[in-house]
This record gives structure tokens, sequence and C-alpha cells, in this order.
């Protein structure tokens, strides 16, 4: 049986095998998909993509796929990550992509190119990803911005004028899917809901005008609002850019960071630390290794709040505003070995709705 290289929500992709040459020789020699491409493909010139890709493929591990529907089981095209022109005395690594027209306009492009480049950072030892795309092809554009890829200079390619975009490893994170979606996600997130009772909680445990670091703090509403209205000075930090300038306004009196909470760098000690829906976007030994992150932010006797799933599991999906997320959770009794090895005290855990978990913990040396 073909070996699955990559597996997206709809789609599988395959290295490059001869098996394959009818379909890849239909698609390369329809006009409408070469139009922002280049001329046409012979035969001949498909029989060159195999004498280049094929040798690639197997000196790499990587290479430009056939992709197919897992539910018809239909060609769908071509896509992958490959050295430019498959040159590889350089160093830049190209995410591409053409499909066949019947399959334009359903967001597998999308798809594709976000589910490369996540296995790219995961598997090549390589620092950003480019890609090409033609200034009148707008719809090309849109999909390297919805996965994350930022515009960098035009510059000319095989002869054609193109604009160059790319991603560096330490920017592909949900704050850039979130920037995507961000005003629609600061309208919808606008309140407490299940959250009031335990926010209260935390701000109870908290020392009088104390300091707290709301992590994934979006647009400040309704979390680190709420915080501030209880008098506590607050730092927010988010991966999103687009949410932070929400939150400017939203909340003047937060101070905000913007990063990835994996990496950011912070000297200030805090007496709170709480975390809603942000968490669960992290893989899962990701999540483990912030209760470690958390327990150096927090003051002898600091109060962590933080939310997980309630079982293990990991997916991606677009049911929030159409948007592609990837979610994890460990089993529960992850989180809470690492707890006791960072020397917190579980206070509770606590389920506030369907497949949703509540933690507070106090850090090494307060009260009980």
């Amino acid at each position: 049986m073909r070996a699955i290289f990559l597996e997206t929500e709809r789609l599988r992709l395959y290295l490059p095998s001869r098996v394959d040459f009818d379909l890849i020789l239909a698609l390369r020699s329809d006009p409408d998909v070469m139009a922002f491409i280049g001329e046409p493909h012979t035969r001949e010139d498909v029989e060159r993509f195999f004498e280049i890709a094929l040798p690639y493929q197997e000196k790499h591990g990587f290479g430009f796929c056939s992709v197919f529907e897992k539910e018809s089981g239909e060609f769908v095209g071509q896509a992958g990550l490959f050295h430019i022109r498959h040159y590889d005395e350089q160093p830049d690594v190209e995410v591409g992509y053409r499909l066949h027209k019947k399959y334009w306009g359903k967001g597998y492009a999308t798809e594709l190119t976000r589910g490369l480049i996540d296995w790219g950072f995961k598997n090549i030892p390589i620092d950003k990803f480019v890609a090409f795309v033609r200034p009148d092809h707008p719809r090309s554009e849109s999909v390297m911005k919805k996965a994350g890829m930022h515009y960098v200079h035009d510059t000319t390619y095989k002869g054609k004028n193109v604009r160059c975009y790319q991603i560096f490893k330490d920017q592909y994170h949900e704050g850039y899917r979130y920037d995507a979606i961000a005003a629609r996600f600061a309208d919808m997130r606008d309140s407490l809901s299940t959250e009031k009772k335990y926010v209260d909680l935390f701000c109870d445990a908290l020392p009088e005008h104390g300091s707290v670091l709301d992590v994934g703090c979006g647009s400040g509403f309704p979390i680190a609002s709420h915080t501030l209205e209880k008098g506590f000075s607050v730092l927010g930090v988010d991966a999103s850019k687009e949410l932070l300038k929400i939150a400017e306004k939203n909340c003047p009196n937060m101070n905000r960071l913007h990063g990835d909470i994996r990496t950011i760098s912070l000297t200030q000690l805090f007496d709170g630390i709480i975390e809603w829906w942000c968490l669960f976007h992290l893989p899962k030994q990701d999540q483990l290794n912030m209760i470690e992150r958390f327990a150096g932010w927090l003051k002898p006797g600091g109060v962590l709040q933080f939310t997980t799933g309630d079982a293990e599991y990991e997916a991606e999906n677009s049911d929030m505003l159409n948007q592609s997320l990837r979610f994890y959770s460990c089993d529960p009794s992850q989180y809470e070995e690492a707890l006791k090895v960072n020397n917190f005290e579980l206070l509770f855990c606590e389920s506030d709705q369907a497949d949703h978990l509540v933690w507070m913990a106090r850090a090494e040396g307060g009260k009980s």
C-alpha cells in the first residue's frame, strides 16, 4: 500500500510517483491550471519533472506531492515543499500548489498550505518557508495571508514578475490565524459566561491591588476587563497583533505584550496568572512545559488558574468563524502531575461545561 506523506482535514498527500503520471499530465497541461504558473506542460515536460522530483524526494524525504480527496479518492492536484526549482544548493524552501479547477473555491489551497508549513516546521531543520504569487492573482495572495505568510518584496521567478511571501518558524502559531478573524472574534467574546464564577474565585485569592498576568488576553474582554475593574494591575499577553490592537481600545489601562507564550521573556513576577481558551491551542507537550513557565512567573504563594480539555485529544477544525484552528488536550492526570512536579498545590479542578476543565492551584510558599 502507498504510504501517506501528509493527511489534512479533507485531503491526503503522497510523495511523487510515476503511477500518477497521467493524472499529473492532465493537471499540468490544463491552461486554466497553468494560467498563473507558466505555459501548459507537454508529456516531455512532465517526464522532466519526474526525472528531477523522484531523486529529490529520495534525498530529502519531501517534495511536490500528489493530492487526493479523502472522501471521494479523486485526484485534486499537486502541493508540496521543495527547494526553489528543486535546487538545494541554495537554502530557501518553497511551499507551492496547483489544483484542478473543479476544486477551486473549496479552501483546499489554504488547507494544504497550512498543513505543509506545519509539517515542515516540525520535520525539517529550517527557519522559514517562502512562496511566490503573481501580482494579478489575488486569490493566491489571500491563501498566503490566511496561512500566516507575509509579503516581503517583488521579484522575478521563472521569468515572471511575482510577489514573495515568507513565514518564519517563530511566527507560526495560532495568533496569526486569529489575526484573520480578530474583529469578529472580539465581537463574539465580549462578556463573561461560565468564566465569571471562576474568575471571581481567582480574584478573591489574590492580595488587594495585586498583579495579574492574563495569558491569551485577546481583545481584553471579558477577563482582563473584569480583573481590572476589581482593582488589579494586568499584563495581557497574546500572539495576535490584531486582537491586541482591539485590547488597546477596550482596556487602555492594561499593559500589553505581543508574543508566543512558549518563548516570550518576562522579568516581572505576578501574584496571579490566569489563562482561558488559550492553552489548548498548544501541542500537548508544550502545554505541560507551560506549567513550569507559569511557576517561574509567579511570586511565592501566587495563584494559577488555567483551562484544558477533560480527556486527551488532538484535532483541527473550522467550527469557529470558519477559521481553521488546532486543538489539543492531555489526559487530566498529566496536568495534575505537572502541577505536582512544579510544586503547586491543587486547589480545585472541575468542569464548567462539556469537555472542559478549570484548574486552580497555588505556587509553593503560600497559605492554603
